[in-house]
């Protein structure tokens, strides 16, 4: 279970999302567009609408009271992060950002 965040604009990279998925663990995230960008709603994590307290404790009874897609959301959340996140990732697009010229990036 991940603390909750009363930022409903973030726009960072949620670590803490990355780094419990990496570990394996079933990830309840706010239902935001930067979570959305990482986690796939009921394959590799599960959201609750942000701001609803009643919706995150939905989805925590959810993983309490099925163990089986518990343990089949957190495997596949580490093989997400193991397939897209890791550093030899990071360096390739990083590359590619640096390699694109100036005009190609903020045209598009």
């Amino acid at each position: 279970l991940l603390e909750c965040s009363r930022n409903l604009e973030q726009g960072c990279s949620p670590l803490k999302v990355l780094e419990s998925m990496a570990c394996g663990t079933p990830v309840v995230a706010s239902d935001l567009p930067v979570v959305r960008e990482i986690l796939t709603p009921n394959e590799n994590g599960l959201v609750a609408r942000a701001g609803r307290p009643s919706d995150l404790a939905r989805q925590i009874r959810i993983l309490l009271e099925f163990p089986d897609l518990r343990n089949q959301l957190g495997q596949a959340a580490q093989k997400h992060i193991a397939q897209h996140y890791t550093w030899n990732h990071q360096i390739q697009k990083l590359h590619t950002v640096y390699s694109t010229p100036e005009t190609e990036i903020f045209e598009s």
